[in-house]
């Protein structure tokens, strides 16, 4: 299933990024696939030993919204 990821950046634009899993993703993968959207290999804070949530604040980052999208299938 594929997931749509609602965040705000750390200049306050509003972005969305898809994250593929079967469930609802964790908040650690969820927080990468942000991160790695907004700063590509080179986040301004490394993950280290933080939480997922500690990580996405240090980074200027904030979760809007999760969507589950819906699957297209042929008719």
């Amino acid at each position: 299933m594929d997931w749509l990821i609602t965040y705000h950046t750390a200049t306050g634009l509003q972005k969305k990024v898809v994250v593929r899993a079967v469930a609802l993703p964790n908040h650690k993968a969820v927080a990468q696939k942000i991160v790695m959207d907004a700063y590509g290999d080179e986040p301004p804070q490394p993950l280290g030993n933080l939480s997922a949530i500690d990580w996405l604040d240090r980074c200027g980052l904030e979760i809007v919204d999760i969507d589950l999208l819906k699957s297209q299938t042929a008719v």
